[in-house]
């Protein structure tokens, strides 16, 4: 059984075993923010969602409701429409949904590295590093927005 589940899911080759991304919306750590603090003014609390919670509320970029939905929003609209050049054949294709949920929550700041964002997320390695700045500066733009209340 392992052995079919190591065939199935590979997220560097973004195959997620019976997970179809094009059915699903991920969440990222703003809105988990937002559905963790629910729990937690509801008395919600064990270790991992303590833990899970500290985690979400520490990596947020905002914690205001209006500003977790503008600028979701638009990261998914930007890195949606985004088209990038594949390495090999150059032709341009637009971003998997696993990725731009990725770049949403492991970018934090202007500072964040192209070898940070392949280590975090290996599949990117199929664009050039040019391309992947490119997906880097759309994210650290819109959450520096989202930061000043912009």
């Amino acid at each position: 059984m392992s052995a079919t589940i190591e065939e199935d899911e590979n997220a560097n080759e973004l195959q997620f075993g019976n997970i179809n991304f094009e059915e699903v919306e991920t969440l990222t750590n703003d809105e988990m923010y937002l559905v963790l603090v629910k729990r937690h003014n509801a008395g919600v609390s064990n270790e991992l969602f303590d833990q899970t919670f500290a985690y979400v509320e520490r990596v947020a970029t905002t914690k205001i409701n209006h500003d977790v939905e503008a600028l979701t929003l638009d990261l998914r609209q930007k890195l949606g429409y985004l088209t990038l050049q594949r390495v090999g054949d150059g032709k341009r294709i637009p971003l998997h949904k696993y990725e731009i949920s990725c770049l949403a929550n492991f970018i934090k700041d202007d500072d964040t590295s192209v070898d940070e964002i392949l280590s975090l997320v290996p599949s990117m390695s199929r664009f050039p590093v040019d391309q992947i700045e490119i997906a880097i500066n759309i994210v650290t733009e819109a959450k520096e927005r989202a930061g000043s209340g912009l």
